[in-house]
């Protein structure tokens, strides 16, 4: 996620596979430069971009974003996302998640992910919805790999994301 860390794939490894959190600004700002820094410090070729991204498909767009929202407000609780949730104006959010996190508030944690968030953060919406904000990515990333959330979801709402992520992408 650190800067450092992905100049240090670049020099060293094939590739770099990127946490859930992420956004178009920390590829192109965070990810790509450090990476090309580290392939050209360590005499090395393109290195693979690997996204992991959460996904969220439902044919009501809001509540797609509902189920968002649980997997955003899980990781924002680790602070190595801060390089990705800080420039992008989220610290005030992550850290009423944190401090919702502390008391074990989970239903506090999940509320206080804005919308704002899940568009930086997440594909979310309705099949044709999710298609349009995964094509942002093309030409950034070599490889995306959908990230269905779970945490504090039932097992027939996992069941539907993954079968509307199906129909999205097993072409």
């Amino acid at each position: 996620m650190n800067p450092r860390m992905i100049e240090l794939a670049g020099s060293h490894a094939d590739g770099v596979i990127l946490g859930p959190l992420n956004s178009i600004g920390y590829v192109k700002d965070i990810v790509r430069p450090n990476l090309e820094k580290g392939m050209d410090r360590g005499g090395r070729k393109p290195s693979e971009v690997c996204l992991t991204r959460i996904c969220a498909v439902n044919n009501d767009p809001v509540q797609a974003r509902v189920l968002a929202r649980h997997a955003i407000a899980f990781y924002s609780v680790i602070p190595y996302y801060d390089v990705v949730l800080t420039p992008l104006g989220f610290a005030p959010q992550a850290r009423t998640i944190r401090e919702a996190f502390a008391r074990r508030d989970f239903p506090a944690m999940v509320k206080a992910v804005t919308d704002d968030m899940v568009t930086a953060l997440a594909f979310a919406g309705a099949i044709d919805d999710v298609r349009h904000q995964a094509r942002q990515f093309e030409g950034l990333v070599d490889t995306i790999i959908l990230y269905s959330p779970y945490f504090g979801v039932g097992v027939e709402e996992t069941r539907a994301n993954h079968s509307g992520m199906l129909q999205i992408f097993a072409a």
